[in-house]
């Protein structure tokens, strides 16, 4: 299941603040401040949005990583 399936009714300030990365992640206590009564549902849509575009470009590389391994196999004679 994508990791944004449902996601904007879970992404509370707390939740929202716990997918920091980097060094954003020494500062959770401030960002999930900083989101308190900042953040609303329609945010929450947004982001849901955003992730599972996030999800999609893995699914998709993979399928074209596919489609070319069956294009090119005619060719691996030559290549090696």
């Amino acid at each position: 299941m994508p990791r944004s399936a449902g996601r904007s009714e879970g992404l509370t300030p707390k939740a929202l603040a716990a997918l920091a990365r980097g060094l954003l992640r020494r500062q959770l206590p401030a960002l999930e401040l900083a989101l308190t009564g900042q953040f609303t549902a329609h945010h929450a849509q947004l982001i849901a949005l955003g992730l599972e575009r996030i999800d999609f470009i893995p699914r998709q590389i993979a399928a074209l990583e596919q489609q070319l391994g069956v294009l090119v196999a005619p060719l691996a004679p030559q290549m090696e």
